[in-house]
């Protein structure tokens, strides 16, 4: 009997991790929403909010009313990061709704060490145009710093997520049910 040495161990540790981050491409998957911009901007330590509202009615020939509500809520503490976001859209043509929109999001970050991240999120969302009385999106994934350069605040990270969708559409009985599996290549530098 052959005993593993610790740099064979290392190499098939880092083939199964190589494996469980390539299955995703595949596999049929997509993530509606992406909130990488709101992740990096929240990596600042302490909290973070920002939020918008805005209304618009216009009556000529027409009656249009418009509105959009955004809010997004960050909190970096130790090795711990938690991400909100919430959008929800409204327009009214003559009385019918052409948009009719809402989400929410929220994920959390805990880094493991330098280059590696552990993540999870929920996401619900509606959408009335396109039929979709409630969705949502749950998963967990690993998180793995590629490069990063502090004074250029340049960043590279890959990841790889599992995600179950529940889907009830207005006009079906059944729900949707699907296990996903979804990767991300994400870049990010400051200019100037």
């Amino acid at each position: 009997m052959t005993k593993s040495t610790p740099n064979t161990a290392a190499k098939l540790n880092w083939l199964f991790l190589f494996l469980l981050t390539a299955m995703p491409f595949l596999a049929d998957a997509q993530q509606l929403i992406h909130i990488e911009n709101d992740i990096l901007a929240a990596r600042s330590t302490g909290f973070r909010a920002t939020a918008a509202l805005s209304a618009n009615f216009t009556q000529n020939i027409n009656d249009i009313f418009q509105t959009t509500n955004q809010l997004q809520l960050g909190y970096v503490r130790q090795k711990n990061t938690f991400v909100s976001l919430t959008n929800q859209n409204l327009t009214v043509f003559n009385g019918n709704n052409i948009v009719n929109d809402a989400f929410q999001h929220f994920r959390y970050i805990r880094s493991l060490n330098n280059r590696m991240s552990l993540e999870a999120f929920g996401q619900w969302q509606y959408n009335e145009i396109i039929k979709i009385q409630y969705r949502s999106l749950n998963g967990i994934g690993p998180r793995f710093t590629v490069f990063r350069n502090d004074s250029t605040k340049t960043r590279l990270f890959f990841g790889s997520l599992y995600m179950y969708e529940f889907e009830r559409e207005t006009e079906k009985i059944t729900p949707n049910l699907a296990h996903r599996m979804s990767a991300y290549l994400s870049f990010g530098s400051r200019l100037g």
